[in-house]
């Protein structure tokens, strides 16, 4: 877009030469002889020199003949500062200034003409004062030509140059500051075609090559958007667009299709990277729209949803929509949220909605991406694959190679197991909630639950659930009945220790999915608003990512809202109507446990696919739990009764489980199998632990394992 032209350079440097020409005859003139040589220049002022400067008329510009508006020999503009003459509306002056101060970018000479102008050694680059010297011949036009550097004058406003003093954090006076020509714009000027190194940390710049965007989905493009695209550009309106949904690298491939449909440059930019940057925000904002300009280039801003997270959300989202509303081109934003926009700012961002495909969609992906790499599998097996995990195309491409990863690592190959498949599936999604919430790996199944018939019941009936949704939401269409409310949400109440974290493992282990525990530590927080951004990040992140949520201690997150007394209640109570409106869009996998099911709030209650109740085990159940408390490979000595036990202690599972360890302990401290004493001495510390008095607990005797 910005040409180099040797010739039209020459001939505008000559035009400078031929005014420093004239102010270096003048200045040799108005000198004082051997001026330059003395050893104190600067700290010591001869008697001449005060008599020499008090001739000359103050504020008079002695450097120049003319103003240079008024010479026939005015500023011949080179054809690469046309468009920014054209764009920012400059005058002859805005050009000569920006020649003056590019000048010692291009040639070290001018550093040398400058400081000898200034009397200076260390004023290589030209004032303000130097500039309006130069070019022009009187007070009065010196006075009047200092508008070019007010605030809102184009220079500045746009800037195009930049004014620093003399001294880091000085308050220098305007004549003072030097001109320096900015780096972008001087970098236009002669032809470069690279991005701005500021911006390297954050953006790409490349020009995709046909059919390189093409996207992965079957129906992620959505049809008529090239032609929407060159339709705009023909009519030169500004296009924004919002490409919102899961699948980020469909998103990535259409703005590169875009580009390559116009024919143009890609401008790729990492919100998330820009909005942490050193670089001020507003400030990368500026150069980034700039260099859209400059080069002609369609941009991509990726990761709207990483503004919600910067130091200061609000502010960083306001500067970008203002961004948005003057930019021109084509703009294309892609985030997973729906942008929301702000009050007095009008985006007229254009949603375009970019779904992850369907079931039936991702069958077909499955099956291709295996042939592909040589790997055949059971129809069922992928079906229950395109069935269990919501996964984009890149995705179950890369969960593919993970699969010929593992078939090629086994002895004889053939085809993967399920468990593999599963595997190699949940790992495509494990990035986004791992740096948010504790995978708990587990291989519990449901032999190691010892519950009530009714509970394990319940617990298959969840499993059943979500087995079949995409059954009954998707072909039977309750999910077109549905305006919310189409995950599975179950709560867990009862006594600590009786199993519901446990019964989450297992749940977890039998659907094939990961588990995550939910630190309420780190989501619950005094400060206003915190909570909800919490909140809003874990619920962000599991949307895509084919897990289960635990929220263990979940009374403490979904409490009663109470009569608003002060400030803290209604905030409180803010807290747990937006995480109502959380739960019911969420339409993932979601368990609570409780200890105290009455301090959760009615509104959730309606709101659970089920409430599984976990009592404290009875006598048969506690003899099943002492049974399976201790590993085979543990040797137990004859008189360690297990119904005797069941009898002796209203203990829960976790009571067991802890009676059974120190047990275990105290037996290979005295070299021995574990003994009824050992246990009889566990279970009192035990009792101790929970309030209780040892006394009241019948001796432990009887034999037989």
């Amino acid at each position: 877009m910005f040409p180099t032209h040797a010739l039209d350079f020459r001939r505008a440097f000559d035009w400078l030469d031929g005014l420093i020409r004239d102010a270096l005859a003048i200045a040799s003139t108005l000198r004082e002889p051997a001026t330059g040589s003395e050893p104190f220049r600067g700290l010591h002022i001869s008697d001449a020199e005060v008599a020499r400067l008090l001739r000359q008329p103050p504020g008079e510009p002695l450097l120049a003949a003319r103003d240079v508006s008024a010479r026939p020999d005015a500023v011949p503009v080179p054809h690469a500062f046309w468009p920014f003459v054209r764009e920012y509306d400059l005058d002859d002056f805005d050009v000569a200034l920006m020649l003056i101060a590019a000048a010692p970018d291009l040639d070290l000479r001018y550093e040398r003409f400058y400081a000898y102008l200034q009397d200076d050694v260390e004023k290589r680059r030209p004032t303000v004062d130097l500039a309006l010297d130069l070019l022009c011949g009187s007070l009065a036009s010196k006075v009047r030509r200092r508008a070019h550097f007010a605030s809102d004058a184009p220079l500045l406003v746009h800037h195009l140059i930049q004014l620093t003093s003399p001294a880091a954090g000085a308050d220098s006076p305007l004549l003072a500051q030097r001109l320096r020509l900015e780096p972008q714009v001087l970098a236009a000027l002669l032809g470069e075609t690279s991005l701005d190194s500021r911006l390297a940390r954050a953006c790409r710049l490349w020009r995709p090559v046909a059919g390189a965007g093409k996207t992965l989905s079957p129906t992620s493009a959505p049809r008529g958007l090239l032609a929407l695209a060159c339709r705009y550009q023909e009519t030169s309106e500004p296009l924004r667009l919002y490409l919102q949904g899961p699948n980020r690298e469909d998103k990535r491939a259409a703005a590169a299709d875009i580009a390559t449909e116009l024919g143009a440059m890609l401008l790729d930019v990492d919100l998330a990277r820009l909005s942490a940057a050193p670089l001020d925000f507003e400030h990368a904002l500026r150069l980034i729209g700039r260099e859209a300009w400059l080069k002609g280039c369609v941009v991509h801003f990726d990761d709207a949803d990483a503004l919600l997270l910067a130091p200061a959300p609000l502010q960083a989202r306001r500067r970008f929509a203002q961004h948005l509303s003057n930019s021109s081109g084509i703009t294309v934003v892609s985030g997973q949220h729906a942008w929301e926009p702000i009050e007095g700012l009008c985006c007229a961002l254009m949603p375009v909605m970019f779904e992850l495909p369907t079931a039936d969609q991702r069958v077909v992906l499955w099956t291709q991406s295996l042939r592909e790499r040589g790997v055949e599998i059971a129809p069922a097996a992928t079906r229950s694959l395109a069935e269990r995990y919501q996964l984009d195309p890149t995705q179950i491409a890369g969960a593919a190679a993970a699969v010929l990863f593992a078939a090629s690592a086994r002895c004889g190959g053939g085809e993967p197991t399920l468990d593999v498949l599963f595997a190699a599936a949940r790992a495509q999604t494990r990035h986004a909630l791992d740096p948010l919430a504790e995978r708990m790996e587990s291989s519990r199944g449901w032999s190691d639950l010892v519950l009530p018939h009714d509970t394990m019941s319940q617990l298959q009936e969840v499993c059943t659930c979500v087995e079949h949704s995409h059954r009954v939401f998707g072909e039977w269409g309750f999910a077109d009945k549905l305006a919310y409310g189409k995950g599975i949400h179950v709560l867990f109440a009862g006594p600590s220790g009786t199993g519901k974290t446990m019964a989450a493992q297992v749940l977890a282990q039998e659907l094939k999915l990961d588990l995550y525990r939910i630190d309420l530590a780190s989501i619950v927080s005094k400060y206003i608003g915190e909570t909800e951004k919490n909140l809003d990040r874990i619920f962000g992140a599991a949307r895509n990512a084919n897990a289960i949520l635990f929220f263990d201690e979940a009374d403490a997150l979904f409490g009663k809202r109470t009569e608003v007394k002060d400030s803290h209640d209604r905030y409180a109570n803010q807290e747990v109507s937006y995480l109502l409106q959380k739960m019911e869009a969420y339409d993932g996998i979601m368990v609570l446990a409780t200890n105290m099911r009455q301090n959760i709030d009615e509104a959730f209650l309606r709101r659970f696919t089920s409430i599984v109740s976990f009592p404290t085990p009875d006598r048969t159940q506690r003899r099943r739990l002492w049974a399976g408390a201790w590993p085979a490979a543990t040797p137990l000595a004859p008189d360690v009764d297990f119904d005797a036990l069941a009898a002796a202690h209203r203990f829960t599972g976790a009571n067991i489980r802890n009676v059974a360890l120190l047990a275990s302990f105290l037996a290979a401290a005295n070299n021995q199998p574990v003994h009824a004493e050992h246990v009889a001495h566990a279970a009192a510390r035990e009792t101790q632990k929970l309030g209780k008095s040892a006394a009241a607990a019948e001796p432990v005797s009887g034999a037989g394992r």
